[in-house]
């Protein structure tokens, strides 16, 4: 697709703003705090609006990594949790050996450039999925996976739906 206009500002694009939302919320609520952050990287990468809507530019892991203060195959791992469940994706493009250099050497993790990103048709259609698994087994009256945390100090008790990641940490 061709770029149609310059990086859009998120008063300028409504369909952005309730896409990142969204991947926030779902992180939020199926994921703990490392991967909230994670996908905050994600979303705070530079946009390009092309003809089908904004995307998000591909990142660097690496760049990932340095950006959160995580070591890089910490922040592989949790990419990877992103995407088995469709809220990342990956590129990893084909590594050339340079001319002289050894074919058969087995390349180190740090060797192998992997881009991340986000695709919001593949982000929307994993989201629908966990919602529909999740009203099933609400429907089949099984308890949910939503965690309760305990003040020990005064016992007050409050699910990780109401806990704000930013204050908390």
């Amino acid at each position: 697709a061709a770029v149609v206009g310059a990086q859009p500002t998120a008063d300028e694009d409504p369909a952005w703003v309730a896409y990142a939302q969204l991947a926030q919320l779902t992180v939020r609520l199926f994921f703990g705090a490392p991967e909230y952050y994670v996908m905050k990287a994600l979303l705070a990468a530079p946009r390009q609006k092309f003809s089908d809507g904004p995307h998000a530019v591909l990142q660097l892991d690496k760049a990932i990594a340095e950006r959160l203060k995580l070591d890089m195959k910490y922040t592989r791992k949790l990419l990877a949790l992103l995407e088995r469940d469709g809220l990342a994706v990956h590129y990893q493009p084909k590594v050339v050996t340079p001319e002289g250099a050894d074919a058969s050497a087995p390349l180190k993790d740090d060797d192998v450039p992997v881009y991340w990103g986000m695709k919001f048709d593949i982000m929307t259609d994993a989201i629908l999925w966990k919602l529909d698994a999740m009203e099933r087994r609400l429907a089949q009256g099984k308890k949910s996976d939503l965690q309760t945390y305990v003040c020990p100090s005064c016992g007050t008790r409050t699910s990780s739906l109401d806990i704000d990641y930013g204050l908390l940490l």
